[in-house]
């Protein structure tokens, strides 16, 4: 469900750019199984202590998301887009008499 939820957010990124943030956004799923499976073999290391080390890992990439600011631009853009289709929603609303 979570990879779902995550590529669900992909458009809603850059519209323009979708294939690369898709792309980003699966590389970043394949690095976090492959440092779950790195850690989780490392016989000196217990399972909880790998699980919370993975755990800390994500909250830490997690928090870069604070980090992305979009421009004034691009903000106008997606609420002028807003704006249309809610506008195009309600006019297909419309009751035909």
């Amino acid at each position: 469900m979570s990879e779902g939820a995550t590529f669900g957010l992909v458009p809603f990124i850059n519209k323009k750019a979708i294939g690369p943030v898709a792309g980003i956004v699966g590389a970043g799923g394949n690095a976090g199984a492959v440092a779950a499976g790195f850690l989780l073999r490392i016989e000196t290391l217990s399972t909880q202590n790998g699980f919370l080390i993975l755990g800390i890992l994500v909250a830490i990439s997690a928090s870069l998301a604070l980090l992305v600011r979009f421009s004034p631009e691009m903000e106008a853009e997606e609420k002028q887009a807003l704006v249309q289709a809610l506008a195009q929603r309600q006019g297909d609303l419309v009751p035909v008499s």
